[in-house]
């Protein structure tokens, strides 16, 4: 698999630089995978776009939430053997184990986001942040 783009602010962006990284098979050490190496100002792109991205996504009602997580959730089980395959080469995770745990708990748990959807929109307990509290916010310039 050989990517040229970075996916920032929903498109997929042509590197900036020719650099990529390459992905080795833990078994056989042969490169089963190249990616582009980003640049900083990439990143600050990347970031930019999250932030941006976080306001229109906090006004999301949490039942139209859990439908769009359960939606990421389908799309990532239908990609299951592809997935599992890719993380068994590169960390060495038994394919069984990589199914299971790599793809199997992330689908689970934003599968089961429709059963927390009720709790949120009663209780009180819970604070929606609106704003992403991170240290690469404060670093973050845009470009």
């Amino acid at each position: 698999m050989n990517l040229e783009h970075h996916y920032i602010g929903g498109e997929l962006v042509a590197a900036a630089e020719p650099a990529v990284l390459e992905v080795r098979s833990s078994h056989t050490e042969e490169i089963v995978a190249r990616s582009p190496r980003g640049t900083v100002e990439e990143a600050a792109m990347a970031v930019a776009a999250a932030a941006s991205a976080q306001d229109a996504w906090s006004r999301v009602r949490p039942a139209e939430r859990a439908r769009l997580l359960v939606a990421l959730g389908d799309a990532l089980a239908a990609r299951e053997e592809e997935i599992a395959t890719a993380i068994t080469h590169e960390v060495g995770m038994p394919k069984k184990l990589s199914k299971r745990i790599q793809v199997g708990l992330p689908v689970r748990t934003l599968r089961s986001a429709t059963e927390l959807v009720p709790e949120f929109e009663k209780s009180p307990k819970h604070q929606v942040l609106k704003k992403p509290a991170s240290k690469w916010e404060k670093q973050a310039k845009p470009v």
